[in-house]
């Protein structure tokens, strides 16, 4: 994951239901000691990206992702 990110400044994660694998993401990242956006359930601001509940449809996906 860090070699993946070396270049990056934010990382989007697309998961349904839970948001275990956003987690791990913003978890592995840390050692890099540089800040990167990661993304997914909610943005840096902790407003909803994603749906919680419902899943994702192809009029959800871009309503959605264009407010992150």
């Amino acid at each position: 994951m860090q070699e993946f990110a070396a270049g990056l400044d934010r990382v989007v994660v697309v998961e349904e239901k839970r948001d275990f694998l956003e987690q791990q993401v913003r978890s592995a990242l840390q050692p890099l000691g540089r800040p990167i956006q990661v993304v997914g359930k909610r943005d840096e601001r902790g407003a909803p990206c994603s749906p919680s509940r419902a899943g994702w449809t192809p009029t959800r996906w871009p309503s959605a992702w264009s407010r992150c």
